[in-house]
């Protein structure tokens, strides 16, 4: 139940018509209200003054619901209360069948009762009914095979609600008023054993053989030779060569309603100009107006040969083609659904085509850069453009660029929302992060340093100020004389890195510093 809409769009249709007229109906034989508000005269309408304040709600509790609560093993319906949060409908917009301000909460212990509800009204689209409750509503989206009655309370205890869900059909809500109980009760599957009779008198669906007249088998016997034969050649061919000689099998008795319509006739199409002339013992007249004939004629394609076997239909519908029959064996393959047939399927060594349809568009030239990324732009402090790669970023830009990334990569900065604060995992993990990053720089630009025929960046160099976050001594001024620094030693682990890559010996110092000063950092964040 929910809040009425103060703005709904009327939608009228014959769906759910009969349920909605059967619902309006029975609401107006058992309940009048005059605009005074008092009850009708007795001998008018012969004392049919009811009450429809909502005493209860009746509903079939799901297999989850069951193992839940408990209740319901039997399969017999059970009364909801105020404790109920069960929901109903599509998955994509569930609502809960209980009241919502009527639930029992810790923050509303005493709710109000259902019967503070009373149906009113009853209104309608093509797709559900709506039962105005005052300032809630009831909004029921039946199915096709939903039924919605009304039982009195003796035939209610008697008939519905002490027989099994499996015996009765399922009810999915039913509501308990003084004199009456309106239930929507669905039964599933109700047409399956109607579709199971109805695939008997399919004609090829399902069946080991079906019979067809001799001329049509004589037609599904060459065309099933023929792939065969084409299927056991070595060599591949393709199905739209005229040449093969591979002819639909078809019999014109199969459409022959359509093709005596006198308002609209296809033959021509079909059988082609020349041969619906001969069948039909007339002259054929271009004056069609149908979409299809008028396709055809603008693309020129009713001089164009079709795949039936030329000069084989002498007449359409042969005298003694009725009475002769055979039995002719099915195919069932599978695909998305099954496919019955009575020719075989094409062999793997065929092909649809043997042209290669292509686009002649000469205003874009197909390069590397239709498939890679573009540059991502990095504004420096001072306002300047330059890419996120450049070998002339100082390590502290790097740093600053991954740990933005990571924030973003994580959610962590989001536009027009507050900056949400970094667990110690991510922590770790944005350490992790700056140290790749850092490694990925270093090695871009040892690889671009050992290319001497490259050009040099366009980028200009770092500021100093912003070359002492990690490695300070990697921008110190060469002409400053300093003692050389002590020659650290490189574990195991560093040493596999490090030889992946051909560096010279004070490259690889400078990586190891950073290896661990990315360790130290980590440290930090513990």
């Amino acid at each position: 139940m929910g809040q009425p809409d103060t703005e709904r769009e009327e939608v009228s249709g014959a769906e759910g018509a009969a349920y909605v007229h059967f619902v309006q109906g029975k609401w107006a034989w058992v309940h009048r209200i005059e605009e005074k508000g008092t009850p009708p005269a007795r001998s008018c309408w012969r004392g049919r003054w009811r009450s429809f304040v909502l005493l209860g709600l009746w509903a079939d509790y799901s297999a989850a619901e069951v193992k839940w609560t408990g209740k319901g093993k039997d399969g017999l319906v059970q009364k909801l209360d105020a404790m109920c949060t069960f929901k109903r409908g599509s998955k994509g917009c569930q609502t809960h069948i209980f009241p919502q301000g009527l639930h029992k909460t810790q923050a509303q212990k005493n709710p109000p009762s259902l019967n503070t509800l009373e149906l009113k009204a009853i209104e309608h689209t093509s797709r559900v009914i709506f039962l105005m409750f005052g300032s809630m509503r009831l909004k029921v989206a039946y199915l096709t095979h939903t039924s919605i009655q009304w039982y009195k309370h003796a035939h209610w205890d008697k008939c519905i609600r002490h027989v099994s869900k499996d015996n009765r059909g399922k009810i999915g809500l039913a509501l308990e008023f003084k004199d009456y109980i309106i239930t929507f009760i669905t039964n599933d599957l109700v047409f399956q054993d109607q579709r199971l009779r109805y695939m008997y008198w399919l004609h090829v669906y399902a069946k080991d053989a079906v019979g067809i007249p001799t001329h049509l088998a004589a037609l599904i016997d060459g065309y099933n030779a023929a792939i065969h034969t084409l299927g056991n050649q070595p060599q591949n061919w393709c199905r739209d060569d005229n040449e093969l000689s591979l002819y639909d099998p078809f019999d014109p008795i199969y459409i022959q309603e359509a093709l005596e319509s006198k308002s609209l006739s296809l033959g021509h199409l079909i059988f082609g100009e020349k041969d619906w002339m001969h069948l039909q013992q007339q002259k054929f007249c271009h004056q069609a107006t149908d979409p299809l004939t008028l396709m055809f004629m603008e693309r020129g394609l009713l001089e164009i040969e079709t795949h039936l076997p030329p000069g084989y239909y002498e007449s359409l519908y042969p005298s003694q083609q009725r009475a002769n029959y055979v039995q002719c064996p099915t195919y069932a393959y599978n695909a998305k659904k099954q496919i019955w047939s009575v020719v075989q399927c094409f062999p793997s060594n065929s092909c649809s085509t043997a042209r290669l349809e292509g686009k002649s568009d000469q205003g874009v030239a197909i390069g590397p850069l239709e498939y890679c990324g573009n540059g991502r732009i990095l504004q420096l402090p001072s306002e300047e453009n330059i890419h996120k790669a450049d070998p002339m970023l100082s390590i502290r830009q790097i740093t600053q660029q991954a740990k933005h990334e990571f924030r973003l990569k994580n959610n962590l900065d989001q536009p027009g929302k507050a900056k949400v604060a970094m667990t110690e995992r991510q922590h770790i993990a944005q350490a992790e992060y700056i140290k790749t990053a850092v490694e990925t720089y270093w090695l871009s630009r040892s690889l671009s340093e050992s290319c001497s025929s490259s050009p040099p960046s366009s980028s200009p160099p770092p500021s100093p100020s912003n070359t002492t976050y990690l490695c300070p001594e990697i921008m110190t001024n060469p002409e400053r004389k300093s003692p050389p620094r002590k020659k650290r030693r490189i574990s195991a682990d560093k040493r596999i890195a490090l030889g992946e890559c051909d560096l010279d010996a004070e490259m690889q110092e400078k990586i190891a510093l950073l290896l661990d000063s990315a360790v130290l950092l980590q440290e930090n964040y513990k």
